[in-house]
């Protein structure tokens, strides 16, 4: 098996992160969908997210993970957090399947010039891709002390309630429900 440089993985990263090109100059926009109604309580829980620990998003596929995920960057960036701060990595891409997540954390650190000081924020959408991923989070998680770390799995979720899961030490889970239909017809507009 081919292994992809550093530069192509940085490559890849950067396309997937665009904020990464803001500057003070840049007119900040982002698109703005419809937020569910449990937005509130995570990005409360991203906000409060503690150094040494993992925030684990688990929900059915279709369910609005990776919206909730980009719409807590629009956030953060909206907020003042430095963009040049944050991670974005969807882990179903190619590009990503031979790389452990340190290496991408730690290229994307070392391109940025953040030490393991930094206060970073990582996502990790579709981490169930990654193997032992619970481990590999908590190894993130003690490697960066001050980083953020946020996580998006499909199916299997390893708890059914929201909470400390009971299976990792270090990782916090946030259910997101199926999509309802009475919530897509709000989405759309359309409710009677």
């Amino acid at each position: 098996m081919d292994t992809i440089s550093d530069d192509d993985l940085f490559g890849r990263l950067a396309f997937d992160n665009p904020w990464w090109a803001f500057t003070e100059a840049t007119e900040i926009r982002f698109r703005h969908p419809p937020k569910r109604a449990y937005f509130a309580a995570f990005s409360e829980r991203v906000r409060q997210a503690q150094g040494g620990a993992a925030l684990v998003v688990a929900g059915p596929l279709r369910a609005g993970k990776t919206v909730l995920l980009r719409q807590m960057i629009a956030e953060l960036i909206g907020g003042g957090v430095a963009p040049n701060s944050i991670l974005y990595a969807a882990l179903t891409t190619p590009s990503y399947t031979g790389a452990a997540l340190a290496r991408l954390v730690e290229l994307f650190a070392a391109r940025h010039g953040h030490d393991r000081a930094a206060p970073l924020t990582l996502f990790l959408d579709e981490v169930e891709y990654v193997r032992d991923w619970q481990q590999a989070l908590i190894g993130i998680a003690k490697a960066w002390p001050r980083a953020r770390i946020v996580a998006a799995i499909s199916s299997g979720a390893p708890a059914l309630l929201t909470g400390p899961a009971p299976s990792a030490k270090g990782i916090e889970v946030f259910v997101l429900p199926p999509l309802t239909f009475a919530v897509f017809l709000r989405f759309r507009d359309s409710e009677a």
